[in-house]
């Protein structure tokens, strides 16, 4: 069944949108300049689509604003992974991958207003988010996956609210995710 969701999801994609360029998020990210809040901040273009499997490496606040762009992830990798570092990311839809969004030791930031579909494991996943700053989670969708939101216990954000999580093959919604 979970096949077939996400077979139905990507013909729909292909059907309405013509066919898109592709372009590396890790080139995107490198090539990104900051302003005033963030180290780097990206706008993506809705015209364009990326190959995920990108890793923010310590120490950056980074910002990405999908604008309804489409985020590829591999299927034995992470599409976005974030490595003791800020990331507030919104508006981008992430297909496919082990787990669209993954926040490692130390991270922190928000996700909101974003599609994940049809990940291998998690849709969003905090492993041990740094408790001096805010991580919040909301107004997610995530479809398909072992469970939406998975956190290392009594390791969750300070705020989970208002996402939609459906069609998991576990828990409906989270994992040792508390909010």
């Amino acid at each position: 069944m979970k096949k077939i969701v996400i077979m139905i999801i990507t013909a729909m994609l292909l059907v309405a949108m013509p066919a898109f360029a592709y372009q590396s998020l890790q080139e995107v990210f490198d090539q990104a300049n900051g302003n005033d809040e963030y180290h780097k901040y990206i706008q993506l273009d809705p015209g364009m689509e990326y190959h995920g499997d990108l890793e923010i490496p310590p120490g950056l606040d980074v910002c990405i604003e999908g604008n309804g762009a489409i985020i590829w992830g591999l299927d034995s990798h992470k599409a976005i992974r974030v490595l003791a570092s800020r990331l507030d990311i919104s508006n981008c839809i992430v297909i496919g991958g082990n787990y669209g969004i993954h926040f490692d030791t130390m991270s922190t930031g928000s996700i909101s207003n974003n599609t994940i579909v049809g990940c291998n494991y998690a849709g969003i996943t905090v492993w041990f988010h740094d408790f001096n700053a805010s991580m919040e989670i909301w107004d997610n969708i995530i479809i398909e996956g072992q469970v939406g939101l998975f956190c290392v216990e009594a390791q969750h954000p300070d705020y989970i609210g208002y996402n939609t999580v459906y069609n998991t093959d576990g828990h409906r919604y989270a994992e040792y995710c508390y909010g």
